[in-house]
């Protein structure tokens, strides 16, 4: 009887440390919960703020007389997602004296042969065509910008990647605030558009808001002191000035570097008003989530400290968080509205910014796919702390310290 008293005593002992525990994880996951919602709430209003704020600002809006000759660079390598509709809308700029210059590897790459069609078809627009041979120089696309920069004929250069689409207006509005010698560079905002399929939409919604929020957001509170990657416009001595391309080069982000370098100088970076398409192709899960840890595994070598509080920007996991440890309590009513908040949340912050600011309708049809993708951009930002190496357009590379790179040989 004593023996069986005993165990009886361990079995109510283990019960109660086990009641005690499962309180101990009930209130840390409540306590993380709490401080997720509140984070990603003031991030939401912050977002709010800064659209409001960059809606007043309309630098190119303002009437200018700027009208210098522009040479546009465009960097090309193999068929991108539709590559020769977005050639075109460079071709139909109106805006009355530029040139465009393309640059491969190699004269045979097929992207040229698109850049050969399409010119075709605009014979009354100066154009040249390129081979750059093999980067010298860690990122090849800045390697393939200088190459260009040495054939330009104007002091005015506009830098556009291959997968972007503008509208007629785009030179007029990019180089507009160039007129203002203060000003050394000029990068825009983007629309994610999709070629087609569900993670494809996925990637393009997450590009129309969570990174525009936060280019909003750093455009308010400091400044522009970066640039942005798919379209950019600046003066050839501005460039010289921070001493060329080649100290850009060492980075993965290259677009982020020079805006740095630019705005270091004592030069004004300008976000432009006018809103640039990237096009994004489809994908299966698999790409697509490489794709985007990629580009938030730079960030994490580019802004180390900054990149740990971007965990708190996500809605989603805080709000189910706090959904399963007040429903598991028995208070099914609150972990509802806990819930509700988070998607709420992120379908606000995709109207206010993927379409009132970006202009993209997706945003405002799928918003109800937004909560999604924030709970994926968490998943991404999770991933994005497992090792240094990333691969792009089949290379690889190793991400240093400070965001530079150092590509691996095969």
């Amino acid at each position: 009887m004593l023996s069986r008293g005993r165990g009886c005593e361990r079995i109510l002992s283990a019960s109660l440390r086990a009641t005690e525990i499962s309180k101990d994880l009930f209130t840390f996951a409540l306590a993380i919960s709490l401080v997720g919602t509140l984070a990603s709430t003031v991030y939401c209003c912050l977002s709010f703020r800064a659209a409001a704020y960059f809606k007043r600002q309309r630098p190119d809006q303002r009437p200018t007389a700027f009208e210098e000759p522009l040479s546009v660079l465009k960097p090309v390598h193999g068929l991108d997602a539709e590559l020769e509709l977005n050639l075109e809308t460079f071709f139909q700029q109106d805006y009355p004296e530029f040139e465009l210059i393309f640059c491969a590897r190699t004269l045979q790459d097929d992207a040229l042969e698109v850049v050969r069609r399409v010119s075709g078809r605009y014979p009354n627009v100066p154009v040249k065509i390129i081979a750059g041979g093999e980067p010298l120089w860690p990122n090849p696309r800045t390697f393939s910008v200088n190459t260009m920069m040495g054939h330009a004929e104007h002091p005015a250069l506009v830098v556009t990647d291959s997968d972007v689409r503008v509208e007629r207006d785009f030179l007029t509005k990019i180089a507009a605030p160039l007129a203002d010698p203060a000003n050394g560079l000029v990068t825009c905002l983007y629309r994610g558009v999709s070629e087609g399929g569900f993670w494809s939409k996925l990637e393009a919604l997450g590009m129309s808001v969570e990174l525009m929020s936060n280019v909003l957001i750093a455009n308010m509170l400091e400044g522009m002191k970066f640039a942005l990657g798919p379209a950019t416009a600046t003066r050839r001595e501005y460039i010289a000035r921070i001493g060329g391309l080649e100290s850009t080069s060492r980075y993965y982000a290259d677009d982020f570097a020079l805006g740095s370098s630019i705005a270091g100088s004592g030069l004004t970076v300008v976000l432009s008003s006018t809103v640039v398409e990237h096009i994004v192709p489809r994908s299966s899960f698999r790409s697509a989530l490489t794709h985007q840890i990629l580009w938030m595994k730079n960030n994490r070598f580019l802004r180390p400290k900054g990149h740990w509080g971007v965990g708190l920007t996500f809605a989603m996991p805080y709000a189910l968080l706090g959904f399963l440890a007040t429903w598991r309590s028995g208070a099914l009513g609150w972990a509802l509205l806990w819930l509700a908040w988070g998607i709420s949340n992120c379908m606000a912050r995709s109207i206010a910014i993927g379409w009132a600011i970006v202009r993209d309708r997706e945003a405002l049809d799928r918003c109800w796919m937004y909560p999604l993708r924030d709970l994926l951009g968490f998943v991404v930002w999770l991933l994005s702390f497992a090792g240094n190496r990333v691969l792009f357009r089949g290379e690889q590379y190793r991400l240093l310290a400070g965001g530079e790179i150092r590509r691996i040989s095969n």
